[in-house]
C-alpha cells in the first residue's frame, strides 16, 4: 500500500504542508521526508479515498492490481486473460493512466475475438481517449484492421467522429495506405469530411503518394 494525494508536490505551499496532509504530527520536523515525493499516474480502480478531515489522502493498493494484468491482455489481444479480469470484476471501460481505454488496446492490436467479448460486456465503442481525441475505430483503421473495424461498426461505432485534428477513422486509413481498411469505411460516409488541414481522406492519400487507397476512394 501507498499513500497518495490528487494534487502534485507543486500544488503544495511547502514541504511541511506535504508532511501535514500526510498527518505527520510535526510537520515542519518531517519536511525533509516530503522532497522525495513525486507525480505517477495509476488506474482509478487501484484507489481509495481515506477519511480524513482536512486532508487529501488516499491509499493505493498495488497488492489489489487487477487492472494492470487486465490491460495488459488487451494490449496483447490475450481474449481468455481478458475474460478472465472481466469475471474477477474489472470493467469493461476500463481504461489506462493515458485515458486508454481496454477496447483501443485490443483494436490497435487487430484483435477482433478480445474486441468483440469488451463490446458484449459493454465497452464503450465511441470513446475518444483525452490526448488526441482519437476512438477505438480510428486505431483499428490506422492499422488496417479491417475485420476489426467491421466489428465495431457493427456495434454502433461513428464513422464520422473527429478526433483532435479533425481526422476521420476513414482519414486514418488514408494516412497509413490502408486500402482495404478504405474501402471497406468508404461506403459509410465521410468521403467529403476534411480535417483541419482542409484535407479529405482522398486528398490525404493523394498528398502521400498511396495508389493503392487512392484507387480504393475512388472506385
Amino acid at each position: 500500500m501507498l499513500p497518495a494525494t490528487k494534487k502534485e508536490p507543486k500544488e503544495f505551499d511547502s514541504l511541511a504542508a506535504i508532511a501535514d496532509n500526510f498527518g505527520a504530527t510535526d510537520p515542519q520536523a518531517k519536511n525533509g521526508n516530503s522532497a522525495y515525493c513525486v507525480p505517477f499516474r495509476v488506474p482509478a480502480e487501484l484507489t481509495s479515498q481515506a477519511e480524513t478531515p482536512g486532508r487529501d489522502l488516499w491509499i493505493v493498493r498495488f497488492d489489489q492490481d487487477l487492472v494492470t494484468p487486465f490491460l495488459q491482455a488487451a494490449k496483447t489481444g490475450d481474449k481468455a486473460k481478458v475474460v478472465a479480469g472481466m469475471e474477477e470484476g474489472v470493467a469493461s471501460e476500463t481504461v489506462d493512466e493515458q485515458g486508454v481505454s481496454a477496447l483501443m488496446m485490443a483494436a490497435n492490436v487487430g484483435n477482433a475475438e478480445t474486441c468483440e467479448v469488451l463490446l458484449k460486456k459493454s465497452a464503450n465503442v465511441n470513446y475518444a481517449e483525452p490526448t488526441n481525441k482519437r476512438t477505438p475505430l480510428m486505431f483499428a483503421a490506422q492499422g488496417g484492421f479491417t475485420d476489426v473495424v467491421k466489428v465495431l461498426v457493427g456495434a454502433k461505432a461513428d464513422p464520422l467522429q473527429v478526433d483532435s485534428e479533425g481526422q476521420t477513422a476513414l482519414m486514418w486509413a488514408a494516412v497509413a495506405n490502408k486500402a482495404l481498411t478504405a474501402s471497406a469505411l468508404a461506403p459509410l460516409g465521410g468521403k467529403d469530411l476534411t480535417n483541419q488541414h482542409g484535407l479529405t481522406a482522398l486528398a490525404i492519400a493523394e498528398k502521400m503518394g498511396h495508389a493503392d487507397t487512392i484507387a480504393a476512394l475512388k472506385a
